[in-house]
């Protein structure tokens, strides 16, 4: 009889393992939420009265009702903020959904769509600046974010690489407040535009916060709001596509459905709030906002990273 329940348990955690992970193609990917995941659905007493009286089914639903919520919630929010900048859903809500316990993969698949709506909208905005976009986008840029991208589903790297960013953001944030500074940080990036491209593209495929490089990137080349506006939305339009190519080639795009359905808080965030308040401000007052924008960004990654 214990040889039996021994085997029993044996082929159970066999199971769960290999529920948890799985071998794809391309990567071996955790599927599983991150273990603060568990923190996010902690059963409330609520919940676990139901549970008691077998009422599971409907205890994990109203799990998956809160979790949307809180989900919808977030996504308003960097919406509104993406309206302005041209970016906010990515850089802001990639470190949080990891930070509520759900996985690379995931969390891409989640907020994609919504990004790419507001991106979209932006580009198609008439009568607006449209610089031409630079061909280290599309010949180094996009080539390094798809392969960096399938490196970090492959090995979970994103958790090293956001302290680097917050640095490079807090760091960026102080030069674009001194004029001095800022006239030799343009410079910079203006000749050495191909590095830059290859930097921002690793960052972005690693981590999916690299929208924080290409608002510096913006900010020191072009001096309009709706020059500065249209890159970063061009730019992240372009990554976007690729990234959701990327996952759906990796067999990581399940999350992208619940994207689809959530973008449309974004596109309605947009029409409603943003771009009206995009219209009312001056390139003046853009560009200062940009940099308290980068500025305080990068002191967020860097304190998550230190904490």
């Amino acid at each position: 009889m214990f040889p039996a329940k021994a085997a029993l348990r044996k082929r159970s955690a066999l199971s769960q393992i290999r529920r948890h992970w799985k071998i794809t193609l391309f990567a071996f990917v955790d599927f599983e939420p991150y273990p603060l995941r568990e923190n996010l659905s902690e059963r409330t007493l609520g919940q676990e009265f139901l549970i008691e009286r077998g009422w599971r089914v409907l205890g994990v639903v109203l799990d998956m009702y809160l979790e949307i919520t809180l989900i919808a919630s977030l996504i308003a929010i960097f919406s509104f903020i993406q309206s302005i900048f041209g970016l906010g859903i990515l850089v802001f809500g990639t470190p949080t959904l990891l930070l509520m316990g759900f996985g690379f993969s995931e969390t891409l698949g989640t907020l994609l769509p919504s990004s790419m709506v507001i991106s979209a909208m932006q580009i198609a905005t008439p009568g607006i600046d449209r610089p031409k976009m630079p061909r280290e986008l599309y010949f180094l840029c996009l080539p390094i974010i798809a392969a960096s991208l399938w490196f970090s589903i492959a090995t979970g790297f994103v958790e090293y690489t956001i302290m680097l960013v917050g640095g490079i953001l807090l760091f960026s944030g102080i030069a674009r407040s001194v004029s001095v500074f800022q006239v030799k940080l343009a410079g910079f990036i203006k000749s050495n535009s191909a590095l830059y491209h290859l930097a921002m593209g690793a960052v972005h495929g690693l981590t999916n916060i690299g929208g924080a490089l290409l608002a510096v990137f913006a900010a020191s080349v072009y001096p309009k709001k709706e020059e500065m506006r249209y890159t970063i939305a061009y730019y992240y339009f372009a990554f976007g596509v690729l990234q959701c190519a990327t996952l759906l080639l990796t067999f990581s795009g399940n999350a992208l459905v619940k994207g689809v359905l959530l973008s449309a808080i974004a596109a309605i965030i947009y029409i409603a709030v943003g771009s009206p308040l995009f219209r009312k401000l001056r390139d003046l007052e853009y560009n200062r906002a940009m940099s308290v924008f980068i500025f305080a960004y990068g002191a967020i990654l860097l304190g998550k990273g230190l904490v």
